[in-house]
């Protein structure tokens, strides 16, 4: 029962919120969004892979701690482009963009822009590979 609703019936929940859904995507089960009702913020391109138990924060609040002076309240974007991969686990933080063909490991926790064509892991994320053009070659003529 864990994977009820499927991915087809979560993605069409995002789209009805308000987030910008470019294509196919497969989105697993357990996937976390915290918005503040701003889902119109996520982005999301054709053939993305969304792992389990994903979690992608558009909004971060440290209120009422005292901590909020320092780290205000704030609603970022987070885009992700076309043909990303984003492992079971995985934590994406507000006002951050995936390049295109990227992939994020199980896990990470994505701080900051991740580049086209890489593979980041890790906490934070950090790039541990890029793809070379012999194997974007296939998949930049869809």
């Amino acid at each position: 029962m864990r994977n009820i609703p499927g991915s087809y019936s979560r993605v069409r929940i995002l789209k009805f919120l308000g987030a910008d859904i470019q294509g196919n995507i497969f989105v697993g089960q357990e996937f976390f969004i915290f918005d503040a009702d701003r889902t119109d913020l996520l982005s999301i391109g054709k053939d993305v892979g969304i792992g389990p138990h994903v979690t992608i924060l558009l909004h971060s609040d440290p209120w009422p701690s005292p901590l909020s002076i320092v780290h205000p309240k704030k609603t970022l974007p987070v885009n992700i482009k076309k043909g990303v991969w984003i492992g079971a686990g995985s934590i994406i933080l507000p006002g951050v963009t995936i390049g295109e063909y990227s992939v994020v490991g199980a896990g990470a926790v994505v701080t900051r822009d991740v580049p086209p064509h890489s593979m980041v892991v890790g906490v934070p994320a950090e790039v541990v590979r890029t793809y070379g053009e012999d194997i974007l070659g296939q998949f930049e003529g869809e």
